[in-house]
């Protein structure tokens, strides 16, 4: 995960307390927050990503559409990457590849993990921030980047959890066809010109945003199409060929004895 995007996370580990009944102080850019008082709560509501979510198209690809795709993302001046993801949606429903790609997931997200302090000592309390729902959702949508290329995550609402810990209320994936990663831009709509986009680097955004990928990275998906899309079309034709000439054959019996009439019978 990159960017300059981490400050409030790492004010968890400043600001963590063994105390569940003291008050929560908040060291920001914007000015220290008291999260005991609702005044200060308020100042601290999320920015939403605003976008306008359109529903895609499921259309067949070729491998031409793939190397079209390919050259659109790479354009210096304008990158557009709506038509790579189409594919590399089609890509994600391969079979095989999906179960290699949970398959590693799993292996990550299994791992444990533990915070240790300046001295190299373990420290649970910090370490009750992080072992929540929204922070393991978070590496999971971080781990997804390696294969589509870049993730911006958006994290939701501070909240508490039943120990009464803060934490967030959630977090999630800004659909990848908004963002334009070459420029930190989110569009509003799909398609948009990344000058009229938000630059999600800047204030307040930068405080909610989280990237994941590098802003040039067209991710591993890329290279698995070349095998996925040929794999597609030849099940399909196998499909049709299974169809027409996969039925069994046919044996008729019959109780006549005269050649041309067995030749009309059949």
């Amino acid at each position: 995960m990159t960017g300059n995007n981490m400050n409030i996370i790492d004010s968890f580990l400043q600001n963590f307390r063994s105390r569940k009944n003291e008050a929560v102080i908040l060291h920001t850019p914007h000015g220290d927050l008291n999260l005991a008082k609702a005044g200060d709560r308020k100042k601290f509501q999320r920015t939403v990503f605003e976008i306008q979510r359109v529903t895609d198209a499921l259309t067949k690809q070729d491998i031409g559409d793939w190397r079209k795709a390919w050259q659109m993302a790479l354009n210096v001046d304008s990158p557009n990457r709506v038509k790579l993801y189409d594919i590399y949606r089609d890509v994600d429903t391969d079979p095989h590849l999906s179960g290699c790609t949970t398959q590693r997931r799993g292996f990550v997200m299994s791992r444990s993990f533990k915070l240790v302090d300046a001295s190299g000592d373990e420290n649970t309390d910090a370490l009750h921030y992080f072992d929540q729902s929204w922070f393991k959702y978070l590496l999971r949508l971080a781990h997804d980047s390696i294969w589509w290329g870049h993730s911006l995550i958006e994290l939701g609402e501070l909240t508490h959890d039943g120990d009464g810990c803060l934490c967030y209320d959630g977090v999630r994936l800004i659909p990848r066809k908004h963002v334009i990663p070459e420029y930190h831009r989110c569009v509003v709509n799909v398609g948009d010109d990344w000058h009229s986009g938000i630059d999600y680097h800047e204030a307040p955004y930068s405080d909610w945003g989280i990237e994941a990928g590098l802003p040039d990275d067209l991710g591993l998906y890329l290279k698995a199409a070349q095998q996925t899309i040929p794999k597609k079309h030849a099940n399909a034709f196998w499909d049709a060929f299974a169809e027409i000439f996969g039925m069994p054959m046919r044996t008729a019996r019959t109780t006549t004895r005269m050649e041309p009439t067995r030749k009309n019978d059949a």
